[in-house]
C-alpha cells in the first residue's frame, strides 16, 4: 500500500481485509470499503492521523482490536447495526470524535475502546441491556473524555447501576421527540429510534418510515 494515497477504495468482492494494511498511512483522508467486505483485520487503520470520512459496511459483526487508533481527524463515524464487538482500542485517541451511537445490538465493548477520546460529548447506546465493558487488569474504556460528556439511553437506571456509571455522570434517557422533523425533510427514508437515517434494515429491529414506527421482518 502506497503510504502517501490521499483517497483508496477497494473493488467489489473483496471479503476481507488484513491486519494493519493501512496502518500508518498518515495522508488518507478518505476511505470507502466495498459493500462486500465482511472482515477486517486489527489495527487497519491505526495511526491514520488524517483519514476524516469513512464509512464502515452494513454486515461486519466486529470492530477489531486498533482500527481507528490514532484516527485523530475523525469527527464522525457511523457503527452498522450488525456490529456485535467493539474490540480494544477500537476508537482510542481519536481526538476529534465528538459522538457516537453504539447499535442496539452490541454486546462487549473492549478495554481502551474510547480512551483519549478528548472530545467525546456524546455517546447514545441504543441497546436495552448495557453492554458488557470488558477489561484485563483494571478497567478502561472511555478514559479522558471530558467530564460532562453525556450518555443516553433507553434504560437509564440498568445503566446507572452498571461499570458505564464509571465513566458518564450525565446518563439520560434517549428522547422521543424530534424525529418527525427529521422524517419530513426526507420522505421514504428510514431511520432508526434515535433519528440516525439507515442503509439496511435488521429483523426484529423497530425503525421509523414516514412518522410511522413498524419492526423489520
Amino acid at each position: 500500500i502506497d503510504k502517501n494515497l490521499a483517497n483508496y477504495s477497494l473493488r467489489e468482492g473483496t471479503e476481507a481485509l488484513a491486519d494493519g494494511l493501512f496502518s500508518e498511512c498518515n495522508s488518507l483522508t478518505t476511505f470507502v470499503f466495498p459493500k462486500t467486505v465482511k472482515t477486517i483485520g486489527s489495527s487497519l487503520f491505526f495511526n491514520c492521523s488524517s483519514l476524516s470520512s469513512i464509512e464502515i459496511p452494513d454486515d461486519l459483526s466486529s470492530i477489531e482490536y486498533g482500527t481507528f487508533y490514532g484516527c485523530s481527524s475523525l469527527s464522525t463515524i457511523m457503527i452498522p447495526n450488525s456490529v456485535k464487538t467493539i474490540g480494544d482500542a477500537a476508537f482510542c485517541n481519536c481526538t476529534s470524535l465528538t459522538s457516537i451511537v453504539i447499535p442496539e445490538f452490541v454486546e462487549q465493548i473492549g478495554n481502551s475502546a474510547f480512551d483519549g477520546c478528548s472530545s467525546l460529548a456524546l455517546v447514545t447506546s441504543l441497546a436495552i441491556t448495557p453492554p458488557t465493558l470488558f477489561f484485563y487488569s483494571s478497567p478502561g474504556h472511555f478514559e479522558g473524555i471530558p467530564n460532562n460528556a453525556v450518555l443516553k439511553v433507553p434504560t437509564v437506571e440498568a445503566y446507572k447501576n452498571s461499570p458505564w456509571s464509571w465513566y458518564f455522570k450525565l446518563i439520560e434517557e434517549i428522547p422521543s421527540s424530534g424525529i418527525a422533523d427529521v422524517i419530513t425533510d426526507a420522505p421514504d427514508c428510514i431511520f432508526d429510534l434515535t433519528g440516525r437515517r439507515i442503509n439496511k434494515e435488521t429483523k426484529g429491529q423497530i425503525y421509523i418510515k414516514n412518522g410511522i414506527k413498524y419492526i423489520a421482518k
